[in-house]
């Protein structure tokens, strides 16, 4: 006598589930990819560059560095009795635009350095503190520990 195993067709939710988490994935690597998430790495790799030491343009002059197009590095000291006012992490919907204002108000100009993901957020916020006459400077794109990304997890000394 033979014995037939009756097999049972996938209940509907199984089916819908695994359709809704195939959307999901293919949505999340859609916005990786358009937000440019894990391309931080891609370009020339500056470190292979390094030939000996820093020229003294950078290192006789003040902490102020300027890289140019041309690839032209500059450094500049403050003016005796200067302060440097600077700001991290934006640009913020909530915050940037209140610093701004205030900044506005006493005539003042700042450096803010902003992370790149921030700015793609934002851009509005990034083209305003441009537009206002101050400085961005690069604060990553994802705000990495960069101590968490040395070889072997070494610290920074």
């Amino acid at each position: 006598m033979s014995m037939h195993v009756r097999r049972h067709e996938p209940r509907a939710h199984w089916v819908l589930l695994s359709l809704f988490m195939l959307v999901l994935l293919g949505g999340l690597c859609l916005n990786g990819y358009v937000s440019h998430v894990g391309a931080e790495g891609d370009g020339p790799d500056l470190a292979a560059d390094i030939s000996g030491p820093a020229p003294d343009t950078v290192t006789g002059a003040g902490p102020v560095l300027r890289i140019d197009p041309d690839g032209t590095v500059t450094s500049r000291a403050m003016p005796r009795r200067t302060i440097a006012l600077t700001f991290d992490d934006g640009p913020d919907p909530q915050w940037t635009p209140r610093i701004l204002d205030v900044l506005a108000r006493h005539g003042a100009h700042a450096t803010f350095f902003q992370v790149g993901s921030q700015v793609n957020a934002h851009p509005d916020l990034a083209r305003r503190v441009v537009a206002e006459g101050h400085e961005i400077g690069s604060h990553t794109f994802s705000h990495a520990w960069l101590s968490d990304t040395l070889p072997g997890g070494a610290a920074w000394s």
